[in-house]
């Protein structure tokens, strides 16, 4: 049995991005508490950019999932970026690709070599943009559950 579209997006969002904002935001904190402690730990650092990965992925899947309420077919992550963009729902379509660049070489590295300023884009350029999407799609639910 297929699952209605009018709703698929929205479990998408509750289960796929949105928990995943407060998981990145919490392995964050973890992390920069140990670089403050001086104490530099690569479980951490991994498991927060893999946290970040899982949140991209989620955004990625809910957007997808958007696009096809709205009678959109889109596959592939570039697609669904250009078209978000296109429909302004995001506002710098290539800050997300960049992301989706940076995501995918750190994941080929098996998240090695990774830096301060891998962290420091993901803190201060990233992460402004999931939480630009996780209000656009707050708003979307209200919409959609009649709470204007």
């Amino acid at each position: 049995m297929k699952m209605d579209e009018n709703i698929r997006w929205k479990y998408s969002y509750e289960g796929d991005f949105r928990p995943k904002i407060d998981e990145v935001l919490k392995t964050l904190s973890e992390f920069e508490d140990l670089i403050a402690e001086g104490v530099f730990d690569e479980y951490s650092q991994i498991r927060f950019f893999k946290s970040f990965k899982k949140l991209f992925d989620g955004a990625i899947k809910t957007l997808k999932f958007y696009f096809r309420y709205q009678g959109i077919f889109q596959v592939s992550v570039f697609e669904i970026i250009k078209e978000a963009f296109y429909v302004e729902i995001i506002e710098n379509g290539q800050t997300w690709v960049d992301m989706m660049f940076d995501l995918n070489q750190w994941e080929e590295n098996n998240y090695n070599d990774l830096d301060i300023k891998s962290r420091l884009k993901v803190k201060e350029k990233y992460l402004p943009e999931m939480e630009e999407l996780d209000k656009f799609f707050q708003k979307e639910l209200e919409i959609n559950n009649g709470n204007k």
